[in-house]
């Protein structure tokens, strides 16, 4: 197994990155009313990827300012100081019928 080392010839060593995955706030109201001419509120979900690890939070029904309280957590050798590497945050709407958009 492979375990990159700094430039000064430490190795790194094995961690747990936490990720507190709390709430969002004033997202925008993706449910139309009245063919569009009032907005509602969202079924929001947030998706984050670390790397190539992908994690979804439960979907909070009818507001724009979810709080999901969540924890994630993912096993690291230092890969965020990687340059291939990225970490992205995404919220979504779950659609009525359970298709979900962006």
């Amino acid at each position: 197994e492979s375990n990159p080392g700094f430039a000064d010839g430490r190795r790194r060593k094995p961690g747990v990155l936490r990720i507190h995955f709390l709430e969002a706030q004033d997202l925008e109201g993706k449910d139309k009313f009245l063919g569009g001419l009032i907005m509602g509120k969202s079924d929001p979900y947030g998706v984050l990827q670390i790397g190539n690890q992908l994690f979804q939070s439960k979907t909070v029904k009818q507001t724009l300012n979810p709080k999901w309280n969540e924890v994630y957590e993912v096993m690291s050798l230092g890969f965020l100081s990687q340059q291939s590497e990225h970490c992205s945050i995404n919220f979504r709407q779950e659609q009525k019928g359970g298709a979900l958009v962006s």
